[in-house]
């Protein structure tokens, strides 16, 4: 099985995994600025 295919039998699985984490990783940001850890400070001078 070609990667090609693999993608296309499995596409709701993968985006739902991309989804998921991109989730996880809003949930993570939002953490972090509400008790001000700073865990994301290295992405920008913000």
């Amino acid at each position: 099985m070609s990667i090609k295919e693999a993608v296309k039998k499995h596409k709701a699985q993968i985006y739902l995994a991309i989804l998921s984490l991109y989730a996880v990783i809003l949930v993570l940001g939002a953490i972090s600025e509400v008790f001000n850890l700073g865990w994301f400070r290295w992405l920008g001078p913000w």
